[in-house]
């Protein structure tokens, strides 16, 4: 599994050896998925795929866009201690083996992006709140306002010190 287009993740650096070692694990290549995270996100399109993951990745594998207004697509996990249903993609939760890339940042309005955010909500199903009040945020000391501007990483430039850079820009 990996991010989607708003993500400055190097999936292709991580997910050439990694695809390399589950081919030569026994693994057969039609039966990888990799599946992109986008959470209420709309879905990438060829492009921006390519952009993600490069051009042999993506005319390699099997890519799929997680769609979390489709009840459909999801399975029933159970409810959160909290009471709210728990449904995560169908495609994830019938995997024989599980593998999630991505990265951990400073986010506006949940405290940090990434790690367990992968799944939720990056996989979840979407689901309105039916009693009016919105789970509390992780972030009690950020912003309480969403910003009207959604960025995506347009440009990823490796450093000489092993790092990568990205360049943002508004899809406003």
């Amino acid at each position: 599994m990996v991010s989607d287009i708003t993500r400055p993740v190097p999936n292709e650096l991580i997910l050439r050896p990694m695809l390399a070692t589950l081919e030569a694990s026994g693994i057969a290549r039609d039966k990888i998925v990799i599946l992109v995270a986008t959470g209420l996100h709309r879905p990438n399109d060829r492009d921006e795929l390519v952009e993600m993951l490069g051009e042999e990745i993506v005319d390699t594998y099997r890519i799929e866009n997680h769609y979390g207004k489709r009840l459909d697509e999801h399975t029933y996990c159970g409810e959160s201690p909290r009471g709210v249903p728990i449904w995560i993609d169908s495609r994830y939760v019938d995997a024989d083996l599980k593998i999630t890339t991505g990265l951990i940042e400073p986010h506006l309005m949940a405290g940090y992006s990434g790690g367990r955010k992968l799944i939720c909500p990056g996989i979840a199903r979407w689901r309105p709140s039916r009693s009016g009040t919105a789970p509390r945020s992780s972030n009690t000391r950020g912003p309480t306002a969403a910003s009207s501007t959604a960025t995506r990483c347009t440009k990823r430039t490796p450093g000489s010190d092993g790092t990568w850079a990205a360049t943002l820009s508004s899809t406003r």
